[in-house]
């Protein structure tokens, strides 16, 4: 969780920006204000590697393109669009993801793995302003699959996002952030700042 740096930038007159709204009393770095989109979609595959989808299982199911998912293609099983979920996360598959989050997970499953990687959690002794990451699983299946995908439903900041890539390719645990690793009073002496617990809970690092 040490923090070593970040830069930020936004451009003013950019179109998107003003759909933003950004804060400006909040870094940048630190405000919930766009979709988790593909970061979502790793949430999702921990939550089908948790609750027992085997990474090499294949599915068959019907392709979209784009964001035009439809409720037909969480249910329709097409015997030449088959694909496993290691494949599926290398290749940015949605298809796979919408079909076998729809078949595989309940809204409770992925909500519980969305709070286990730091969405809707707070972080602990840190010092300065942020926006919470929220991620809001509906129970209705075309919008759960949608959100299962990122379109939709969660937003999260960038330091989250940083936290939670650092979860997966590590110990499965999401780590508190910390900006300060060390302070050296006026005698010199040195004191190292502690060691917070993680954030939260984090999935199985298999």
């Amino acid at each position: 969780g040490r923090i070593i740096g970040w830069s930020e930038h936004i451009d003013p007159s950019h179109p998107v920006t003003k759909k933003l709204k950004p804060n400006r009393d909040i870094h940048l770095a630190l405000q919930a204000i766009a979709p988790s989109s593909g970061v979502f979609r790793l949430v999702t595959a921990s939550a089908l590697l948790e609750g027992g989808v085997s990474p090499l299982r294949s599915y068959c199911y019907t392709k979209f393109k784009g964001t035009w998912l439809q409720e037909y293609h969480l249910t329709n099983r097409n015997p030449n669009g088959c694909n496993h979920l290691t494949e599926a996360i290398a290749t940015t598959d949605n298809s796979y993801l919408a079909f076998v989050s729809h078949n595989e997970l309940s809204s409770d499953q992925l909500k519980k793995i969305s709070q286990q990687l730091g969405f809707d959690q707070r972080y602990s002794y840190f010092g300065l302003p942020y926006e919470l990451s929220v991620a809001q699983i509906p129970q209705d299946s075309l919008t759960r699959a949608k959100t299962a995908l990122g379109f939709q439903g969660s937003k999260m900041n960038v330091l989250h996002a940083a936290l939670l890539m650092g979860a997966i390719a590590s110990d499965g645990k999401v780590r508190s952030p910390r900006l300060v690793e060390r302070i050296i009073d006026e005698e010199g002496r040195e004191i190292s700042a502690p060691q917070f617990p993680p954030m939260a809970q984090g999935v199985s690092p298999s």
